[in-house]
């Protein structure tokens, strides 16, 4: 799998991508240091064990409180260049 590192700061991720699931995605942006947040329909106990520490967001989620997540991930990203 091959990553555009150089496009993004950051991801945000459903889980399940026309019937395919994303967790190679993840695990290739932990891989490379790249935040990402989840946003999905699934509940915290369908995602494996690995990505616990990976905030994630239910469908329906409030967009300020996203927008919020994402603002303090960006900070992060550029406090850490």
């Amino acid at each position: 799998m091959s990553i555009q590192t150089d496009s993004f700061d950051l991801a945000l991720i459903d889980i399940n991508l026309r019937e395919c699931l994303a967790y190679p995605i993840a695990d290739e942006l932990i891989r490379l240091g790249k935040p990402f947040i989840f946003v999905t329909g699934y509940g915290a106990d369908a995602i494996p064990h690995r990505f616990k520490d990976v905030r994630r967001f239910e469908n329906p989620c409030d967009f300020r409180t996203i927008s919020a997540e994402i603002s303090m991930l960006c900070g992060r990203v550029l406090s850490s260049s």
